[in-house]
Formats: C-alpha cells, sequence, structure tokens
C-alpha cells in the first residue's frame, strides 16, 4: 500500500534529485552546479508533460480535419 501512494511524487521528483545526486557523485560538482542541473532535468520534465500531449492534440486535430475534409480536398 505504501508503495503505491508515493508512485506520483517520485515520478515528479526522480528527475530531479536523480541529476542533483548524479551530478554530486559521479561528475564530482558542487552543489550550486549540481542544483542547476536538477532544476533543469525537472524543468525539461514539466514542459514534456505539457508540450507533449499539445502535439499529440494538434495531430489528432489534423488527421480529424484531413479525415472530414475527403479525399479531393488540399
Amino acid at each position: 500500500m505504501g508503495s503505491t501512494v508515493c508512485i506520483p511524487w517520485g515520478v515528479i521528483i526522480g528527475p530531479f534529485l536523480g541529476a542533483v545526486l548524479g551530478e554530486l557523485l559521479f561528475a564530482g560538482k558542487k552543489a550550486p552546479e549540481a542544483f542547476k542541473a536538477g532544476f533543469g532535468a525537472f524543468l525539461g520534465f514539466i514542459l514534456g508533460m505539457i508540450f507533449k500531449p499539445s502535439v499529440c492534440g494538434w495531430f489528432i486535430f489534423c488527421f480529424i480535419k484531413a479525415l472530414i475534409a475527403g479525399p479531393d480536398s488540399p
């Protein structure tokens, strides 16, 4: 039960913590640089969550528009 409750938080915080810990432990960077990388990973994750459904929605719209217009329209 406990592992299923925390899944959304792990998915959201995971990219940030993974980037910070990776930079600190394996790249030998200092904390400000590691947090900068973590923020970039988190921002990329959030923007990806926003833009991917938007692009899929645009593709679906174009497909349905072309489906309704028929084969003879440009």
